[in-house]
């Protein structure tokens, strides 16, 4: 399933955050704002019984005790990628049901993203079943590890190979996101995962997105959120004829999936 979303009046990154967790839709602006106030209280069986059923407990990385939580995760092309989490994905995990990455923006703030997330957890109540991953896509222009892939500003958004370095291969930053889905898709590691949810917010969001369109189907429940990018993806050849009348004020004229407003659309040669 793909949200995509353009939100106003709760456009925080911790109203975005407990869509991903609570797997809210459009339109739920007044559940959101009601499960931001209060945090679920009392004896919940269920986790009380998971818990008891996990004798080997992960570690559990708490930013709001002043814990570093970042780590690095390696990739197939010898190198290693930055990211920042509750739980280590090297590490057995049967406490968690959710895996949520979040996609950091332009300014490439992955630890300000899972901040955000991690906040979104705990107000829900949910932080200890929740794998919460922001990687860091590191651009040419900030510093680095000689083993630690680098894009282009622009290109890590769009799926591009990472820059050439000596000792690693190029990468793509779409398959740094499949590598990390499938060492989540594995069962000797997370045995009560059920589903992976993959957030972007703004130039996160046109990451998502692209990720999302050209991604095969998984064999575990999968949910993409957009909000707020700057720029949309065509799946067609068809493309609005006045990008200037498409803004905040007039949403309209609406594109349905039998027909498309000729008025508004034009054909481009592919």
């Amino acid at each position: 399933m793909i949200l995509t979303k353009n939100f106003k009046g709760l456009s925080s990154p911790l109203m975005i955050a407990n869509i991903a967790l609570f797997g809210l839709g459009c339109g739920d602006g007044e559940i959101i704002q009601k499960n931001f106030r209060s945090k679920p209280s009392g004896h919940d069986p269920h986790k009380a019984q998971l818990t008891s059923s996990c004798p080997d407990q992960p570690s559990f990385c708490d930013p709001k005790a002043g814990q570093s939580c970042s780590g690095h995760m390696s990739l197939s092309n010898e190198g290693k990628i930055r990211y920042y989490r509750n739980y280590a994905l090297g590490k057995t995990n049967c406490l968690v049901n959710r895996a949520v990455i979040v996609i950091h923006g332009t300014n490439r703030n992955a630890s300000d993203y899972f901040q955000r997330m991690m906040e979104a957890a705990d107000l829900a109540g949910a932080e200890k079943e929740s794998l919460i991953l922001a990687p860091h896509f590191t651009s040419v222009d900030d510093p680095s590890d000689a083993d630690v892939p680098q894009w282009s500003s622009g290109g890590w958004k769009i799926g591009d190979k990472s820059q050439s370095k000596s000792g690693i291969g190029r990468i793509s930053s779409f398959q740094v996101i499949d590598e990390m889905i499938t060492k989540l898709m594995d069962r000797d590691k997370f045995a009560n995962l059920s589903r992976i949810v993959v957030i972007g917010h703004s130039a996160g969001g046109q990451f998502v997105q692209r990720f999302a369109v050209g991604s095969p189907g998984k064999s575990i429940s999968m949910r993409y959120i957009v909000s707020n990018p700057s720029s949309y993806v065509y799946t067609g050849k068809s493309r609005p004829k006045n990008a200037t009348s498409l803004n905040s004020q007039d949403p309209t004229p609406a594109v349905s999936t039998t027909t498309i407003n000729t008025d508004w659309m034009i054909e481009i040669a592919t």
